[in-house]
């Protein structure tokens, strides 16, 4: 799929996209360019082999001009969709897992839609300031005005290839897109050689799964 193509890349400001540029680089006969969208100075991105752009019709138009074979997105909630969609190449995604999924009880549903809390932890997160209520409230409307709903459903439509973080995540994406194909990614820098070490410190804390975020049902 990736022998003697130009792609271009759009990414966050995140700092797993330096891996994904020093992966792409070492690819034989692909040359990558990557657009880092941000209305922010560069916080995470160290590489000097990028280019800074708005999320605007502008970025999309600069875009549009090349003669890219695909565009990979990396991450599908950080642009707005609804410019995306007026992109001309061919669309790969290469997902985070928050940009697809939701739990079934969120104001705006993901392609996949799930039970993400258990009993507990959703009596847990049910406990909110108003003031954050207000602000989600908020956040639901300029969705809902903006069709982000309907935008991000069509961007599916769209894709040729996704990447997901789990093989069972992209099963659940393709029983409603079923013309979306895989595509593996990892952002695994295959050139750091760090060692385990096991920790010996006793304690009565467990960290069960890799952050704590409430998903985890910690």
């Amino acid at each position: 799929m990736l022998d003697s193509m130009k792609i271009a890349h759009l990414c966050p400001d995140e700092k797993f996209i330096d891996i994904a540029i020093d992966i792409f680089s070492h690819m034989e006969n692909i040359k990558s360019d990557f657009y880092i969208a941000t209305d922010n100075p560069v916080n995470f991105i160290k590489s000097k082999n990028i280019q800074i752009v708005s999320k605007t019709i502008e970025t999309i138009k600069k875009l549009n001009e090349q003669s890219y074979d695909y565009i990979i997105i990396h991450s599908l909630y950080f642009f707005p969709q609804n410019l995306l969609l007026k992109l001309k190449t061919k669309l790969i995604a290469i997902t985070w897992g928050y940009d697809i999924e939701s739990d079934y009880k969120d104001l705006i549903k993901m392609p996949i839609n799930l039970e993400l809390f258990k009993y507990y932890t959703r009596n847990a997160i049910s406990v909110k300031p108003f003031s954050e209520k207000f602000r989600n409230f908020l956040m639901f409307l300029h969705c809902k005005i903006h069709n982000w709903q309907k935008a991000y459903y069509k961007l599916f439509k769209r894709l040729s290839y996704i990447s997901t973080v789990l093989p069972n995540e992209y099963d659940l994406i393709h029983k409603t897109y079923p013309d979306i194909k895989y595509f593996y990614f990892d952002y695994m820098d295959v050139s750091a050689n760090i060692p385990f070490v096991a920790s010996t410190k006793i304690n009565n804390n467990i960290l069960v799964g890799h952050c704590t975020l409430p998903t985890n049902n910690h």
